[in-house]
């Protein structure tokens, strides 16, 4: 127990190292970076289905703050609380991770900047003279993604819905947000386990408790990925969180999502003809969110989403902006990665004893 502390107090240490140490950085230099990404952030919307009812209204970086607001497709304010409802009990019913958390992370992951500087901000209307009826803000206070809603003023008039507006853009949004190409889950089910695992109910309650779970999660992820060393690669587990969600990225890979990836013709020649070891084939990058949650009692569910980036091999050393996000060319790549590392995580938390 005493080793297990230790382990989660460098994990802790680790994250607030990071984060203090970009704190400094001025975000207004990186507008034009920002602004592409933002694209990026509405196509995964109109991917994932939820783009049906949301789209980028705007992202706006300051010195230490990246805001970035959201919009509803259309301008009934029934319509848009019927339409926020629906679309959260569909996602978050479908995914470990929810709906306000997904939108979240998408944006870190995309945007490349610490948690406490980000936060996405929702409203009815965005017209000069418009009332605000709905809002939500989603930020990070530091341990959680917190959610707002005080902003909101209840709505007087009776409900009114007009079915022709929010027709088209629910067309196909239960399917779209029933499963996503990038996140598997497992259910843990402490009756199935009891027969491997000695001791009481309540001891293995702790056994898999959250903390538990994302402390062996993560010697998982280390024990999988620092030591798979390339030329000139040197793969490095990063935790950004550890608190609500277990989100850690893993940098400098290669071969490891992108099975088949090539070297260059002109490294093959210098290796053949044995002038340099180069390796030029493309790096991975790749952020994990891990969820846990009981879905019942005794029973958890376990979701890892994993989203990942590509980058240049031709250099020692590249900025993470240097990476670009995995295009819809490796979603079958990423889909079967997914799988398979959750299987990996599901037979390893069972074989490793507390």
């Amino acid at each position: 127990m005493k080793k297990l502390i230790l382990n989660l107090l460098s994990i802790v240490l680790l994250f607030s190292v990071w984060h203090c140490a970009a704190q400094n950085e001025d975000l207004t230099q990186s507008t034009t970076f920002f602004q592409q990404q933002a694209q990026e952030y509405q196509h995964w919307l109109d991917q994932s289905g939820i783009g049906a009812v949301l789209r980028l209204q705007v992202i706006e970086p300051r010195p230490q703050e990246l805001p970035l607001y959201l919009a509803f497709r259309y301008k009934n304010i029934d319509s848009i609380k019927v339409a926020w409802k629906t679309l959260k009990r569909q996602f978050d019913a479908a995914n470990a991770t929810t709906l306000e958390h997904a939108l979240f992370y998408k944006l870190i992951f995309l945007m490349e900047v610490p948690d406490t500087l980000a936060n996405i901000q929702i409203y009815n209307s965005y017209e000069p003279d418009g009332v605000i009826l709905f809002f939500r803000g989603i930020y990070f206070d530091g341990k959680k993604v917190v959610v707002d809603s005080s902003g909101s003023r209840a709505a007087e008039t009776s409900l009114s819905i007009t079915l022709g507006e929010l027709r088209p853009f629910f067309k196909g949004t239960t399917n779209s947000t029933n499963s996503k190409a990038d996140e598997a889950s497992f259910l843990l089910r402490l009756e199935e386990l009891k027969p491997f695992f000695k001791g009481t109910t309540e001891q293995l309650k702790a056994q898999f408790s959250k903390r538990a779970v994302f402390y062996r999660i993560y010697q998982f992820a280390k024990q999988r990925y620092e030591s798979k060393y390339q030329p000139y690669r040197k793969p490095r587990v990063e935790v950004r969180d550890s608190f609500d969600l277990l989100r850690f990225e893993v940098k400098d890979l290669s071969r490891e999502v992108l099975t088949d990836a090539d070297q260059p013709y002109w490294c093959n020649l210098l290796r053949r003809w044995k002038i340099s070891d180069c390796n030029w084939v493309k790096r991975e990058m790749l952020t994990f969110l891990v969820d846990y949650k009981e879905s019942a009692p005794g029973i958890f569910r376990i979701g890892i989403n994993i989203d990942g980036k590509v980058g240049s091999g031709y250099y020692e050393q590249i900025r993470d902006n240097g990476y670009r996000p995995m295009d819809e060319d490796f979603k079958t790549y990423l889909d079967n990665y997914a799988k398979k590392i959750c299987l990996e995580v599901y037979h390893y938390l069972l074989s490793v004893k507390p």
